[in-house]
């Protein structure tokens, strides 16, 4: 088992007071992945979290009807890559008032990164994405049946590196005309984002 697991099971300990673990264990029996080891891996974060109030590194199961405007963008080494608006926003922080979880950035933009295989979800692909980036949750595209990643946008500017990176491995292959191939699709893939950025900020 490696690093990111150990140190989520290292901060999942019994409360005896109300806190966030708490609450996100009475919530268990109200959703499902359809995947037991995704359950778990999303379930180990919440019951790490033992903030009385604000929400800090717990995952969440996001439907994928909570997910508007899917545009597909490019693939990367692991799949293929996608923006979205998430309509409801991430957590926050707990309504005492309301008994509920009060949430952020309704209609954020955010990055979904989709797996070619989805028993290839693992910790180890976690690990890799969670250091530079913020990861909201985990969804999945009920026609493909495929587990997508769900990302902070403004957080997650190396996905295009590693898109654009993929990209240039690949077409590295073709020939010479290669550096053109790659200088149109920076082009495409900058404007993209440029519409995503605008979108965000307006």
């Amino acid at each position: 088992m490696d690093f990111f697991i150990k140190s989520v099971k290292k901060l999942i300990k019994p409360c005896d007071c109300e806190c966030n673990a708490i609450r996100f264990k009475q919530n268990f029996k109200n959703w499902t992945s359809g995947n037991n080891y995704i359950n778990k891996f999303i379930q180990n974060t919440q019951l790490s979290d033992h903030n009385y109030r604000e929400v800090k590194n717990a995952l969440e199961w996001i439907p994928y009807d909570r997910l508007h405007y899917v545009k597909y963008i490019a693939d990367d080494e692991f799949g293929k890559v996608y923006r979205a608006n998430w309509i409801d926003g991430c957590m926050d922080k707990w309504d005492y008032i309301n008994q509920n979880w009060e949430r952020k950035d309704q209609n954020m933009v955010v990055i979904l990164k989709t797996l070619n295989n989805p028993a290839s979800i693992t910790s180890k692909y976690i690990d890799k994405i969670a250091v530079p980036c913020k990861v909201y949750g985990i969804s999945q595209d009920p026609e493909t049946r495929n587990y997508m990643v769900v990302l902070d946008f403004n957080k997650c500017g190396n996905v295009m590196l590693n898109v654009i990176q993929y990209i240039f491995n690949k077409i590295l292959k073709i020939g010479p005309v290669a550096i053109m191939i790659l200088i149109n699709l920076f082009k495409i893939l900058s404007y993209q984002f440029t519409k995503i950025v605008n979108h965000h900020t307006h």
